[in-house]
């Protein structure tokens, strides 16, 4: 199972249990981004890498990340908010293609 935002990881000898897991996991269309995404968490602001999208069954769309301590995860696109700047609308450029688009 993929790690969740906001679970707890114990330890026991060669075992580990996770509070807060989801068993229903059925994760297709799992396609890479273009480059990975710097996003944050939004429960508790923690920076994360966003790597794939995916349609998680009840959960669409969804993202498979890398959190700050090397754990992938599975997060829902409303736990997560893009802050790379290669992502986020930018509002110079659209005004230029606007442009472009009336002169034609």
């Amino acid at each position: 199972m993929l790690y969740r935002p906001g679970q707890s990881t114990t330890r026991t000898g060669t075992s580990s249990t996770m509070s807060g897991t989801h068993e229903d996991q059925i994760i297709t269309n799992a396609a890479p981004l273009p480059f990975p995404l710097e996003a944050k968490l939004d429960a508790t602001g923690e920076p994360v890498t966003l790597l794939q999208t995916c349609d998680w069954q009840g959960h669409s769309p969804s993202n498979i990340g890398v959190d700050k301590r090397g754990k992938q995860f599975l997060a829902t696109f409303d736990e997560v908010t893009v802050t790379d700047h290669r992502a986020v609308p930018n509002l110079a450029v659209d005004a230029i293609r606007n442009s472009q688009r009336a002169a034609v």
